[in-house]
């Protein structure tokens, strides 16, 4: 471009700042800011933005803040991606309040709060136990005309599960089809974990059925929470035909399978419970094609007794 006597523009260096932002080059992204600002060129509301974005992926705080200050210093107008971003970092360090702040100063700002916005709070909300605010969150998020998503949905069915409230729980679990919206595995699993933990592993187990009649795929992550959960109650069969399900389907129990596995056959006061648990589990995948070894499942040969 020099050699052509063609001069970058703010654009341009927003487009080379972006690039280092995203390989974490943020040194060097500094550096182009300040090359910018010495040309005369007067930076974006999108150059801030992707340089708060990267702070706050970083978790510095401190740093994200400065630029969100010199957003305004500049008598540059903020948008609702760069409140989002800063607001999505205080949410994931516990500072509800700090997005509750932002909430604040988007309205003044006239700056009107998209989904996204809705969402942060709501997960943040529901995850530190507020479950009743956010379920009056999505109430709002609903009635300024957004849709939400399976993830809205899911942070509040998960929150009201985690309490053993099932009766909201399932509620909005209805209200998920009523608004065109298909539950994920990620639902099934917040409901099914609050479930398991209320040792109702009869409303554990239908509701997976149920998923899978849906057309849905367990993850890794839903098998080890039934299993869990089977264990817990030391039902040995039923996690095992669970194990079964998994090895069928091409998912591979991992460290936290094992243990669950070994949980259960202490429970049940068989004799070297972490050997036989292995050797039960062995024989299953071996049926299916799948070999594994003890190296495979450190942690659970601690737990002979």
């Amino acid at each position: 471009m020099s050699e052509l006597s063609i001069h970058p523009d703010s654009y341009v260096y927003t487009a080379i700042i972006g690039g280092f932002c995203k390989f974490g080059s943020l040194d060097k992204a500094l550096a182009y800011l300040g090359a910018m600002l010495k040309k005369g060129l007067m930076p974006t509301t999108v150059t801030y933005t992707v340089l708060i974005d990267a702070y706050c992926k970083i978790g510095n705080l401190d740093m994200a803040d400065y630029l969100f200050g010199m957003v305004e210093r500049e008598g540059l107008d903020r948008d609702a991606v760069m409140y989002n971003a800063l607001m999505d970092d205080y949410e994931k360090k516990g500072y509800v309040h700090k997005s509750f702040e932002l909430l604040d100063m988007m309205r003044h700002a006239h700056v009107s709060p998209d989904a996204a916005t809705y969402n942060i709070i709501i997960h943040g909300l529901a995850r530190r136990g507020f479950v009743e605010e956010s379920r009056m969150i999505l109430d709002e998020l609903m009635r300024r005309g957004f849709s939400p998503d399976a993830f809205s949905f899911t942070s509040v069915i998960g929150g009201f599960s985690k309490e053993g409230n099932f009766e909201e729980a399932i509620l909005l679990w209805s209200h998920m089809s009523e608004h065109g919206v298909r539950p994920d595995v990620v639902t099934c699993s917040a409901l099914l974990h609050g479930y398991c933990k209320a040792h109702r592993m009869g409303e554990a187990n239908s509701l997976f059925h149920k998923m899978l009649e849906a057309g849905l795929d367990p993850d890794l992550v839903l098998y080890n929470t039934l299993i869990h959960g089977f264990c817990n109650e030391g039902d040995i069969n039923e996690a095992c035909k669970l194990i079964a399900m998994m090895a069928e389907r091409g998912i591979i129990p991992n460290d936290i399978t094992y243990r669950s596995l070994v949980s259960a056959f202490v429970k049940k006061w068989i004799s070297h419970p972490a050997e036989n648990a292995f050797i039960r589990m062995q024989q299953i995948l071996l049926e299916y094609g799948v070999h594994v070894d003890k190296s495979q499942y450190p942690s659970g040969l601690h737990s002979e007794t």
